[in-house]
């Protein structure tokens, strides 16, 4: 399952074991996880946790699970409930029409899990789940609509038919969806302070 990660998917799971090593766990636990999603602003799951605070996250995992004594020594195991997250980021990719596994996925495998440390300290921190979930799986459904498109485009046409080609187009394609996103929500704050002036935004 490891080789499908994508390249930032596989770094989250490096942050998160430093994470742990941080604080002296001798286990990755969905909190780990988090952080390594966090602490990997390029993803898309950093940025629809855009205002979730690396700092606070790891003050609420203190004092919900405390700190270790020391920071282990050699490889640090995933608990269980954090091999099942990794599980349900493969299930979450298959379902949604991904061949790879990226960091929207494993968020969405984060997020499944109600239960864990990683839930429990976004509920403590206002981010609504649910939506979180959804902005997610639209991420994802635009990206794999964009991919198809472009694959659609270049095929039979001799000038993009390495791999390399079109790995170049279709990023350089989702970071113009990223720019067109972040203006949006930009607009839509403009509106919401506007509103708040009660000035209408539409006249």
């Amino acid at each position: 399952m490891y080789e499908r990660f994508t390249e930032l998917a596989r770094k989250v799971v490096t942050l998160a074991q430093e994470e742990a090593r941080q604080l002296n766990h001798n286990y990755i636990g969905t909190e780990h996880v988090l952080l390594g999603l966090i602490g990997t602003p390029e993803g898309g799951a950093s940025k629809l946790l855009a205002g979730t605070d690396a700092t606070a996250v790891r003050e609420l995992v203190i004092e919900i699970v405390g700190r270790g004594k020391r920071a282990p020594d050699g490889f640090v195991p995933f608990t269980p409930r954090a091999k099942g997250t990794l599980e349900d980021a493969f299930v979450e990719a298959r379902r949604l029409g991904s061949e790879n596994i990226d960091t929207e996925h494993l968020l969405l495998g984060l997020l499944k899990d109600t239960d864990g440390v990683a839930a429990q300290v976004l509920s403590r921190l206002g981010v609504k789940i649910d939506a979180v979930r959804s902005l997610a799986e639209q991420r994802i459904d635009r990206r794999q609509r964009s991919r198809t498109a472009v694959e659609a485009m270049v095929t039979g046409d001799p000038d993009w038919t390495t791999y390399g080609r079109r790995h170049h187009l279709i990023a350089e394609l989702h970071a113009v969806l990223d720019e067109n996103e972040r203006l949006h929500e930009q607009v839509a704050h403009l509106r919401d302070l506007l509103r708040k002036h009660e000035i209408d935004p539409d006249t």
